[in-house]
């Protein structure tokens, strides 16, 4: 199940809002122009990993609308399992506040992670799971963490791969946020929206 977690920037230790409701989560991130929802999984890939060639016939239909909404011509998929000589250098990757040059569209196949978003002062933290889609448009602030024990594949959708380098912004404000390993643990205890 996905989970928002809201935080305003002065105060990463107490959030402003917890929910692992579909529609809340869409109108929070919506509110701040960014695009989340749940493509469907078949019951018989739930937990599962999928061959490439495979995910990219069985949503077939979900990337040409994807590619034609976002004007997006590529996609590839991102496969990290558990003792990936990648991960750690992969995880440390993303963990600095930073932008793209053109929108960042990811369907999580399996596994999950957790992506910040710093929109203004408020800082959303989500926790994506298998069947999320979500659309970080350009510009906009993020980071992201594959956790300490990285497993998850999902789609990427995009135009120019060198387009999705990382800009970063120089602040120290993802420095500063909590770890996978701690986040999850806060959350657990706060009652939700």
């Amino acid at each position: 199940m996905s989970l928002l977690t809201l935080y305003h920037q002065s105060n990463m230790h107490k959030p402003d809002v917890v929910t692992s409701n579909e529609d809340d989560i869409s109108h929070y991130l919506q509110a701040d122009g960014i695009r989340m929802e749940h493509w469907p999984l078949k019951a018989s890939e739930i937990g599962d990993r999928m061959a490439e060639s495979d995910v990219l016939q069985h949503y077939a239909l979900n990337i040409k609308q994807a590619k034609q909404d976002l004007a997006h011509t590529q996609v590839d998929i991102v496969n990290i399992q558990p003792g990936d000589s990648r991960a750690i250098g992969l995880r440390d990757k993303y963990l600095s506040e930073h932008t793209h040059e053109e929108d960042e569209a990811r369907f999580l196949l399996s596994g999950s992670l957790l992506l910040y978003i710093h929109v203004n002062e408020r800082i959303h933290v989500v926790q994506c799971v298998a069947g999320d889609y979500i659309v970080v448009p350009k510009g906009v602030k993020h980071w992201l963490d594959i956790g300490p024990e990285p497993d998850y594949q999902c789609i990427r959708i995009y135009n120019d791969i060198a387009a999705l380098n990382n800009s970063f912004t120089g602040s120290y404000v993802a420095e500063s946020t909590p770890r996978w390993e701690g986040i999850l643990g806060l959350t657990s205890e706060i009652p939700q929206v």
